[in-house]
């Protein structure tokens, strides 16, 4: 797509678009479009590189109200180095994809989204896959901290680098404050129970729900419920929590509901990996989809998830026979332990 609003393009392949402010930015390429707007590639008028996302004037219609929701971000400033938060706000009068728009910072071609990871198509170490959910609790518990809610999970927004876990969260412009009603009530893999009637908005304990279904998917590449379905093809429906139970919403890996063969035979891998991990994350993951799935309350806290990767990190060695990664249970010197992968027997590695 070209488009010469306010200016010429000296280059046929680019493009050149100007804000009312006078801030002129070169496209160089689109890298992403979706519901909301298109994403561009940009260098500004010092020649930084930088992301623009610009909306849909159908999004936009409410203009005021979402330029007013993005300078309030830029002006709170960044919870988090993870966050790309909004670096500016600009309006774009004769721009014809659309007319409000912000820069961000661009993700670098390390990085890689959650939903390959998922989909398998890149794999990851335990060490930076727990060193992601651990930054991620770190990002999250800040933004929470100043008093937002991110709302917008998905496995597209969050961006991993597959070498040392470090993470980078997008579309930061659906973040809201915790004390106004929030238009996105949450994509529907990731939605809490509570949110599916809309007859709740986003709080700390939603989120929360949200965070752990990530982590299990992180982990596990697998979704943690069965019945998921319902949270699409019931929401916006004024179902209680006690009828989504009844319809069959529960974690894939609590014991305590029965399985059909079939069912077990496709969660086998699940309750394999169950077991390699340390109990505390999988202590965690049960109070947060067992405790918590229909009890905000009893969710875990960000703090409890940092404390349970951090420990779960500094467990991890490799096994002398085969090098794949394990986890050493500590304080247990005299217990021999069995790798995962080799079946190997060895004496206790001493930390």
């Amino acid at each position: 797509m070209r488009s010469l609003p306010l200016g010429t393009a000296d280059d046929s392949n680019t493009a050149l678009v100007c804000s009312v402010t006078g801030q002129s930015f070169r496209i160089c390429r689109e890298l992403g479009r979706g519901e909301q707007g298109v994403v561009y590639e940009v260098v500004d008028d010092e020649g930084v590189s930088l992301a623009l996302k610009v909306f849909f004037s159908s999004y936009s219609n409410n203009h005021i109200l979402v330029e007013q929701r993005l300078r309030k971000l830029l002006l709170c400033g960044t919870p988090h180095l993870s966050f790309c938060w909004p670096l500016g706000v600009f309006c774009f009068p004769f721009f014809q994809v659309g007319s409000l728009g912000y820069t961000m910072p661009l993700i670098p071609s390390e990085f890689v989204p959650c939903s390959y990871i998922y989909n398998r198509s890149i794999y990851l170490r335990f060490l930076v896959v727990l060193r992601a959910c651990q930054c991620l609790a770190e990002a999250f518990s800040h933004l929470h901290g100043k008093g937002f809610v991110y709302a917008d999970y998905s496995l597209n927004n969050i961006y991993i680098n597959p070498v040392n876990g470090r993470c980078l969260i997008v579309d930061v412009d659906n973040v809201c404050s915790l004390h106004e009603p929030s238009k996105l009530l949450g994509t529907s893999p990731f939605i809490a129970p509570e949110l599916v009637n809309c007859m709740r908005h986003p709080d700390i304990h939603s989120e929360l729900h949200s965070i752990a279904v990530l982590f299990f998917c992180l982990i596990f590449l697998r979704h943690p419920f069965r019945g998921r379905h319902l949270l699409f093809e019931k929401l916006g429906m004024p179902l209680s929590l006690e009828e989504l139970r009844e319809e069959g919403l529960c974690y894939i890996l609590d014991r305590d509901v029965e399985f059909t063969f079939n069912e077990f035979a496709t969660c086998e891998n699940l309750f394999r990996l169950e077991k390699i991990l340390p109990s505390k994350i999988t202590s965690a993951f049960r109070a947060s989809f067992v405790e918590g799935l229909f009890n905000p309350l009893s969710r875990v806290s960000l703090s409890r998830w940092k404390t349970v990767f951090g420990e779960a990190i500094r467990m991890l060695d490799r096994c002398p026979s085969c090098g794949q990664e394990i986890f050493i249970i500590p304080d247990i010197p005299d217990t021999l332990f069995v790798c995962w992968f080799c079946r190997a027997t060895h004496p206790p590695i001493l930390r």
